[in-house]
């Protein structure tokens, strides 16, 4: 897939996500992981928070408060986001639990609309 790294679509930033979350509730690790067994994705490790939502909300709405809220995961950073809750089952918790919550992930990036 060519990427622009200057800007990306919604389209682009969608299926980007859609890949990088696909293969971590398939595998249950970590995105490095994922960067070391997808190589053609490493660029991803250069956006905000390695993570194609952070790069394209940060860009598209740098002068707004509530750049978070417009993303399809909300606040990544909340004590009860997913994505958080995925973190947390680094900490000797079962990968299954893992997986879920990334599948999770998963189906609210399925869930945008982004417009097309």
């Amino acid at each position: 897939m060519e990427i622009d790294m200057k800007k990306l679509t919604k389209k682009e930033t969608k299926e980007l996500s859609l890949t990088m979350w696909r293969w971590l509730a398939k595998d249950g690790s970590n995105k490095y992981k994922f960067f070391r067994f997808n190589p053609e994705y490493e660029f991803i490790e250069k956006y905000k928070h390695s993570c194609p939502l952070c790069e394209l909300f940060v860009n598209e709405y740098r002068d707004d408060d509530c750049i978070c809220e417009k993303c399809p995961l909300n606040s990544c950073y909340d004590s009860d986001s997913l994505f958080v809750k995925w973190i947390v089952t680094f900490k000797n918790v079962d990968i299954k639990i893992r997986k879920m919550f990334a599948q999770q992930i998963v189906e609210k990036i399925e869930a945008w609309d982004i417009g097309d």
